[in-house]
């Protein structure tokens, strides 16, 4: 909760004077805890605010024993009727962004098309950056199609604070553009490589092939998915000098 009041500076109270008989980021509080709770609506805030006064109160300044609807409804009010405080709350969630210091993931992902025939176009295509210590959606951003995918990712990446973590990232977005961005924010990076990159896939086959690393560092895991038994070997290389003359990736160290 600390310097929660500078991240919400900005937001401009909308209730007169004589009503506010609590204060704005008390509430803001309350609403964000009732909606990662499940709640959606003012009414479901205040059965929220009512329920968890004790916990509640351990951090806010609570001074009655319920919170009426109308009361969360003139300060959250629904969607569309006025611009959401969508700046105030990057900055709130960008505070956990910077004491992260482990994975972070970024993928997307295709939202269901709309059921409505008159709505009928393009799934909605949404990329977010997880945090996987946290367990939290640090940032995300709209991509109008897959195959721009990666120029949404390089937006995203602007939002983040990425020094001291590790970006991964599927192998259409392993990109150099992307890679050096992450380098340049203090990140460091592990991609997929695929088919797609054939060239330096094939380089990189080629090496791991070498008798030297079944006997350096190596790390088998073993588990059933799916109805069979899944066996993954990792091999780390760190002799990558030839890889990196001829393909010329930011960064790369192993």
């Amino acid at each position: 909760m600390d310097g929660l009041d500078a991240w919400f500076a900005e937001l401009k109270d909308p209730r007169p004077s004589g009503t506010r008989r609590r204060d704005l980021l008390d509430v803001m509080m309350i609403a964000l805890c009732a909606v990662l709770s499940g709640g959606r609506t003012a009414v479901d805030m205040a059965v929220f605010a009512e329920a968890k006064h004790d916990f509640l109160g351990k951090f806010l300044r609570l001074r009655k024993r319920s919170t009426e609807p109308r009361h969360l409804q003139s300060v959250v009010p629904p969607t569309g009727s006025r611009p959401v405080p969508r700046a105030c709350f990057q900055k709130f969630v960008a505070r956990f962004g910077d004491t992260c210091s482990d994975v972070i993931a970024i993928d997307g992902k295709a939202l269901p098309r709309p059921s409505d025939p008159h709505r009928a176009g393009s799934a909605l295509h949404m990329i977010s950056a997880w945090s996987c210590e946290k367990r939290l959606v640090l940032a995300q951003i709209a991509a109008d199609h897959k195959s721009r995918e990666s120029a949404a990712v390089l937006e995203l990446l602007k939002f983040l604070s990425l020094r001291g973590t590790t970006v991964t990232t599927d192998a259409l977005n392993r990109r150099r553009d992307i890679v050096r961005q992450i380098v340049e924010k203090g990140g460091d990076y592990a991609l997929a490589l695929k088919g797609n990159h054939r060239a330096q896939h094939a380089d990189v086959s080629l090496l791991l092939k070498d008798p030297r690393w079944e006997r350096g560092q190596k790390h088998l895991t073993a588990d059933g998915d799916h109805g069979r038994i899944e066996t993954r070997t990792s091999l780390v290389c760190t002799e990558v000098a030839g890889i990196q003359k001829r393909h010329r990736w930011p960064g790369l160290r192993q």
